[in-house]
């Protein structure tokens, strides 16, 4: 996958999202910018429920993270310097998914207390 803006996004609706592009411009030079992807994706198989959003690899910058390795479940979440969500991985947890996922898209202030698992 190409680099965009500094960022690899390392998920295959990106990949779609620029060779479309790409084709798009290679037909009619020009007509089309990438604007970059939502950097969301989640998985439900087999009863693995995972969420991965935004920068969950920080160069730098708060974050917290959470295994649970008897269970299998997982949670990280990656804040930037005013305690907005840049990223995250939720793996086991159905009951955090929706609320991780506002929250990314929202630009909300995580709350102190969120998760309580952390």
């Amino acid at each position: 996958m190409a680099e965009w803006q500094g960022r690899v996004y390392g998920i295959v609706p990106a990949a779609r999202e620029q060779a479309l592009v790409a084709a798009q411009n290679m037909v009619e030079p020009q007509s089309v910018r990438y604007q970059g992807t939502n950097p969301a994706q989640r998985l439900k198989v087999a009863d693995i429920d995972l969420l991965v959003i935004g920068d969950s690899q920080p160069m730098n910058g708060p974050h917290a993270e959470k295994r649970v390795s008897a269970s299998g479940r997982y949670v990280k979440l990656v804040l930037d310097e005013k305690r907005h969500l840049i990223g995250a991985i939720v793996l086991g947890y159905p009951e955090l998914v929706d609320e991780v996922n506002q929250l990314f898209h929202e630009r909300r202030v995580i709350p102190e207390t969120f998760p309580p698992l952390l």
